[in-house]
């Protein structure tokens, strides 16, 4: 099967496995109405409303924007966060919450054949999303046939963002590209078939996230709270875990000479109490980046992150029972200036070098030599970035065309952009999208509640049964599902990533 000619997506299983996707639309004049729904949360009562679903004309309770912590403004800016204040009377959870401070994107070009210059490709945007500190709230999403005594699996799900991609500096709980609602769990709940509740976070972002220091540590996301701890929180938090999409980028101990130089030098020379001072530190910090990365990302803090996340993933050192991570084919392509005159091997071996600054000279020339053979300098420098940060600390793959970075998420939730999937098939939809909510409801990928599911066994992958779901698309236009042996020479590549980790903090 040739992947140009071949829609498809692979995903790994470690343990078990799960991918997900649905379709809908967001609550209008005519899909929400308020209702005497209320909770208590103790600090706060809030009251939701009515969302009914345009296509199976149930109807579900959504609370948007519920505080779950202080704003961290002031002292609290960079501090943990901390409970919120009591506030009186009954809050209307009706609206979407204003999102984190969002840092800029970089500039399409980028100098030289050093490749240096931006951290992602510049993309029109044709809103402005309303952004603040007071942005620590959550979209909670209730199955509207669920009474007050019944439990039910809670499906939390931490923003990367859609159609822009960049879960470290962008994103919210509310938009998408288009200024469309981004991520909507009542789409989520039509594929559990209203057997789970669904929350979607906000998290402080860039600087404001994620500087680290010797005073100051940054936080995470899925594979953050999975290896949290050592693997050992207690009281467990949740049972599976899923990555869609996982940038994994290199993450130094917080005191490293790297972490700790940025932060000197964003604390010597910028006040802490000037906020649009900070926005702006964060905006040009993010933007004179290496073209590709993420200035402001997780850290080896010794209390919440132990170390490395692949040691503890290789040695099994995960929250809750089964770890589902799931990649696109093209991970990389979006991180690469394709516009840099990147013409010898010379080039790579320095595109490496200015990727993973602490890698030795030889190690640098290793990884150009290992990815020789895979396309053009710019191909190459591609499936780099794809395999060191995305591909090897997960395996699996999503690849309908043109399978980039974050584009798998349309099939979650659908609602986020102004387009539908790329492959608008409705038993791939439903194979997809069933697959995630079984495996957080059920446990169990391979318990259907709808019998016209097409996805076949699904298997736990192992070292001995390496054996990866495909999700993907014939040339005829129909779906193509079923287990692919995970290709031997990236294994081979993945093996050599692992034995130089120590010197690419991944």
């Amino acid at each position: 099967m040739h992947l140009g000619n071949f829609a498809r997506i692979r995903s790994l299983l470690f343990g078990l496995l799960l991918i997900g996707r649905s379709t809908s639309a967001f609550p209008t004049e005519d899909t929400a109405r308020h209702d005497s729904s209320t909770v208590s949360l103790g600090y706060a009562t809030y009251q939701g409303s009515t969302y009914r679903d345009p296509f199976t004309e149930k109807t579900n309770t959504q609370f948007l924007g519920v505080r779950y912590a202080a704003p961290p403004t002031s002292s609290l800016r960079f501090a943990v966060p901390q409970p919120p204040a009591a506030t009186p009377g009954i809050q209307e959870a009706d609206k979407q919450p204003d999102a984190c401070y969002q840092s800029g994107y970089g500039s399409e070009l980028s100098p030289g054949v050093v490749l240096e210059g931006s951290a992602l490709k510049s993309r029109e945007e044709t809103i402005i999303i309303p952004a603040t500190e007071y942005c620590l709230f959550l979209n909670i999403y209730v199955p509207g046939n669920v009474n007050d005594s019944q439990k039910l699996p809670v499906i939390a799900w931490i923003h990367g963002h859609i159609i822009n991609r960049g879960g470290y500096l962008l994103g919210s709980a509310a938009y998408g590209y288009y200024g469309y609602d981004g991520y909507n769990g009542n789409d989520v709940i039509r594929a559990s078939n209203g057997t789970a509740i669904v929350v979607v976070i906000q998290y402080r972002l860039g600087i404001f996230g994620f500087l680290a220091g010797q005073k100051s540590a940054g936080g995470g996301s899925v594979l953050q709270h999975a290896v949290a701890n050592g693997g050992k929180t207690n009281p467990p938090l949740f049972r599976n875990a899923v990555s869609s999409s996982m940038f994994y980028p290199p993450q130094y101990k917080f005191n490293d000479p790297l972490p700790e130089a940025l932060f000197r030098q964003i604390t010597t020379s910028t006040p802490a109490a000037d906020i649009k001072d900070l926005e702006a530190v964060n905006n040009a910090t993010n933007t004179e980046a290496f073209f590709g990365t993420f200035t402001f990302v997780p850290v080896v803090d010794g209390v919440f992150i132990t170390e490395q996340p692949s040691t503890s993933l290789k040695e099994g050192k995960i929250n809750g029972n089964k770890f589902l991570a799931m990649t696109n084919i093209n991970e990389g392509t979006i991180f690469i200036n394709e516009n840099a005159p990147v013409t010898s091997p010379e080039t790579t071996t320095h595109y490496v070098a200015n990727l993973l600054p602490e890698l030795k000279e030889s190690e640098a020339a290793a990884v150009a030599n290992i990815h020789s053979s895979l396309g053009n300098v710019s191909e190459q420098a591609a499936q780099i970035m794809a395999d060191a940060l995305f591909l090897c600390p997960t395996h699996g793959e999503f690849a309908v065309p043109p399978s980039l970075h974050g584009d798998d998420v349309i099939y979650y939730f659908p609602n986020g952009t102004n387009r539908a999937p790329p492959f608008n098939n409705q038993q791939f939809i439903q194979a997809f999208s069933q697959s995630f909510t079984n495996f957080a409801t059920a446990q169990d990928l391979n318990q259907k509640w709808d019998e016209t599911n097409i996805t076949p066994a699904w298997t736990a992958w192992t070292s001995t049964n390496r054996m990866e779901m495909h999700f993907g698309q014939t040339a005829n236009g129909a779906p193509d599902i079923g287990s692919i042996l995970t290709p031997e020479d990236l294994l081979k590549r993945c093996e050599f990533w692992s034995s130089i980790s120590a010197s690419t903090a991944i």
